[in-house]
């Protein structure tokens, strides 16, 4: 079976919509979420090569989930 991957770009208002929301989110993280999104983000982004954008996002998603198993 051949797969084939295709990539989409998102039209300039759908991609300004995701990271606006995605900076509410930093904003509404406490002291301490935001210490760790910021390490976890910057080592991602320097010592595994992703892009800003990329480490940022899942450096959020890993602080959010987090945040919502110690909710539990």
């Amino acid at each position: 079976m051949n797969a084939t991957l295709q990539y989409h770009k998102l039209d300039p208002a759908t991609e300004s919509d995701i990271f606006s929301q995605m900076h509410k989110a930093i904003y509404s993280l406490n002291e301490y979420e935001r210490e760790e999104f910021e390490e976890r983000s910057a080592i991602m982004e320097f010592a595994g090569g992703l892009s800003r954008e990329e480490a940022e996002w899942q450096a959020l998603q890993m602080t959010i989930e987090k945040r919502m198993k110690l909710a539990v």
